[in-house]
């Protein structure tokens, strides 16, 4: 209500100088809006591609049968838990897309945890495969391509949401 009333009042004086403010979806803030949307189908299709063929396809009773040939006893844990994180970060990614149509204030405190998460889980989920299963390249062409896109995102995105004036001014809500 206090940053509602205090934009209120910015728009005033704004008015009154004749000074346009930027507020609302635009700019750079659409741009933004654009990667948000596309996060959620990201992860589901993610999802569908990645992790349906491993319950499916017999791929989990090969995994986690100490009887097969492909047996570790690792494998089954990985992957539950890199599919628990996956749903995880697709609720939070809903949450995010939730905060930023309704230009909720919170939005970029919570844009700011979800892209720090996100960065250190794949880090980390990269880091912890290739211990466990030295054979497997760390700097694969897929985690890099990951690791940094998340990155990039997160050292873009999160300065110019705290900086700027647009953000300040869109996201007002309580």
């Amino acid at each position: 209500m206090k940053a509602a009333l205090e934009n209120e009042q910015n728009e005033n004086e704004n008015e009154q100088n004749n000074v346009k403010v930027a507020s609302g979806f635009e700019g750079l803030l659409v741009l933004l809006g654009i990667g948000i949307v596309l996060s959620p189908i990201r992860l589901v299709t993610e999802l569908y591609s990645t992790y349906l063929p491993i319950f499916t396809d017999g791929t989990w009773d090969k995994i986690t049968s100490m009887n097969s040939l492909s047996y570790d006893p690792y494998w089954g844990t990985l992957v539950i838990i890199e599919l628990i994180a996956n749903v995880v970060f697709l609720f939070l990614a809903i949450h995010l897309l939730q905060l930023y149509f309704k230009k909720k204030a919170i939005f970029v405190k919570w844009y700011l945890i979800v892209a720090t998460l996100s960065t250190t889980f794949i880090l980390a989920d990269a880091y912890i495969v290739a211990f466990v299963y030295p054979t497997i390249d760390f700097a694969s062409t897929d985690n890099m391509t990951n690791f940094a896109s998340s990155l990039i995102a997160l050292l873009l995105w999160a300065p110019y949401l705290y900086r700027s004036q647009s953000a300040k001014n869109t996201f007002v809500n309580d």
